[in-house]
């Protein structure tokens, strides 16, 4: 038989805090589809979609690239972390004006959830480098790494902290207001693609809200932000009628 292949771009939260567990029961539902991974920051992926170097881009910005369309799917919220023994951790709710002199461990332009946190601070009259931004860093461990060193506070998505939380090395409090991360499958508004498309968006679908679903009952929280986008690749092999592509012999 000719294998099928899938190749999923994922930014560096999904790919490290989500994705284990959804490709292990899309595997289930789908067990003759070949999975590949590529992980980038939200940028990157996006710029993946638009060459073509992956069918299905996973991510936890916003798409502003109007060639694509975005279905939304779920929600995730961000989370202020600081070190338990903080003055802030047993503070109920947290608001830019806490934010104010503290230092801050921030991620890497690109991110996904970096662009959140500016967006968050513009709706409450503020920027990012109003914060006393002392430390940059290129994923979620290492930001919550720097946190729990004592090295300054930050913003998450909470889908990165649940471990964290229940050992108790971190504080996690809400923000007020609240920040809703938006999650949502996106594809190229192109008539012949949606045929491609149908039978991958369709499974992408039934899988991803299965596990956001499972993932709520379990740990009382919503998956982290998805934005999932599909192109059409170059023609390096044929579409098999599920939608996904077989590839071509060498």
């Amino acid at each position: 038989n000719t294998p099928r292949i899938l190749i999923i771009g994922a930014s560096t939260t999904i790919a490290e805090y989500m994705l284990p567990s959804l490709l292990g029961e899309f595997k289930e539902k789908h067990p003759g589809i070949n999975i590949r991974l590529k992980v980038s920051n939200s940028v990157g992926i996006v710029h993946m979609v638009e060459d073509n170097s992956v069918d299905v881009g996973i991510v936890e910005s916003p798409i502003a690239n109007k060639n694509l369309v975005v279905e939304v799917c779920w929600h995730d919220k961000l989370v202020f972390i600081c070190p338990p023994q903080h003055a802030l951790a047993k503070k109920p709710r947290i608001t830019v004006d806490d934010l104010q002199g503290l230092p801050f461990v921030v991620r890497e332009e690109g991110s996904g959830t970096r662009d959140f946190i500016n967006e968050y601070l513009a709706k409450n009259n503020m920027q990012l480098h109003d914060l006393n931004v002392n430390l940059e860093v290129g994923n979620p461990e290492a930001v919550k790494s720097a946190v729990e060193a004592g090295l300054g506070v930050s913003i998450v998505s909470q889908a990165t902290v649940v471990k964290e939380l229940k050992l108790g090395t971190l504080a996690v409090r809400p923000l007020e207001p609240v920040v809703w991360l938006v999650v949502g499958l996106t594809a190229a508004p192109s008539v012949a693609l949606w045929t491609w498309v149908g039978g991958r968006l369709g499974m992408a679908r039934a899988v991803f809200h299965t596990a956001a679903s499972r993932e709520r009952a379990r740990a009382d929280r919503a998956p982290s932000t998805l934005f999932t986008a599909l192109r059409k690749r170059p023609s390096r092999g044929r579409i098999d009628g599920s939608g996904v592509r077989v590839a071509a012999r060498t």
